[in-house]
């Protein structure tokens, strides 16, 4: 396995020859991102990635960071309320 050089993200896996590439875009937050990793990566690593068909590159995401801090923005305006 070798970093793909003509990638845009440093970390890519797979080799810079393949014919696809996949941009994961991922929070370390997300419920399914987890499950993906836990699960789907191994996989598609196994099959795709190691076989030089696919080369793949993370993009993290905050959506999560996001959605729970304007939650506990909400909770606390409404608790201010009368």
């Amino acid at each position: 396995m070798t970093i793909n050089s003509n990638s845009t993200a440093p970390d890519a896996l797979g080799t810079e020859h393949a014919l696809v590439t996949v941009v994961e875009f991922t929070d370390h937050l997300c419920p399914y991102c987890l499950r993906f990793d836990k699960t789907t990566f191994s996989l598609l690593k196994q099959k795709y990635i190691d076989t030089g068909q696919v080369v793949i590159g993370a993009r993290p995401m905050n959506t999560f960071d996001s959605a729970t801090n304007k939650a506990l923005a909400r909770q606390t305006e409404e608790k201010q309320t009368p």
